[in-house]
């Protein structure tokens, strides 16, 4: 990279060789600002939350058994989508990163059957929604309230919660109270 920068300045005059020497500057300095350790990512916050995911699935897949089927929630189609609300692309992986048993309805191929299965099913009132997830055998909801906006994300949660006929204290909530697992059970 060198050997063609010092080509070209040698084969630029005036403004473009300036400009291109304060680009490679620039370049140069933003490289060893960041090599120096002066932008560190919250590093703490992150384990913080790869624990507190790690916990939360543990409880789901004990609850929801071993095979179980979660649909989860809100839809969103794979992958690089952009941000939904505070949900980001590859959130809805979280779930799965952290099971060995369960299964999830997120990650189908995007325009497949199973994807718009998975988004029409989406669209459902509560009721409805649920009667579909249980007649296809899904054992609960794997809800991510960062996926709605915040004066949808409880009125979202409950009506789940009374569609699908349980108590609030069978829904799982994560320790950072944005993932939530709703059993279905039986009806």
């Amino acid at each position: 990279m060198g050997l063609t920068a010092e080509k070209y300045l040698a084969q630029r005059t005036g403004k473009a060789k300036i400009s291109f020497a304060v680009v490679l500057a620039v370049v140069l300095g933003f490289g060893f600002w960041e090599q120096q350790g002066l932008f560190c990512p919250g590093y703490e916050g992150v384990q913080t939350t790869w624990q507190q995911d790690a916990d939360f699935m543990a409880e789901v897949e004990s609850a929801a058994g071993e095979g179980a089927i979660l649909f989860q929630l809100p839809y969103m189609k794979n992958f690089e989508n952009g941000p939904q609300n505070k949900m980001g692309d590859y959130t809805l992986l979280r779930g799965p990163l952290h099971s060995k048993t369960l299964k999830f309805s997120y990650g189908a191929g995007y325009g497949t059957e199973n994807d718009n299965w998975y988004k029409a099913t989406s669209e459902l009132e509560p009721d409805a929604m649920v009667a579909e997830l249980r007649a296809q055998g899904i054992a609960g909801i794997y809800l991510d309230l960062d996926g709605y906006t915040e004066d949808e994300q409880q009125p979202t949660l409950q009506a789940l919660i009374a569609a699908a006929g349980c108590g609030e204290r069978d829904v799982i909530i994560s320790e950072g109270g944005t993932l939530c697992y709703i059993p279905l059970g039986k009806g």
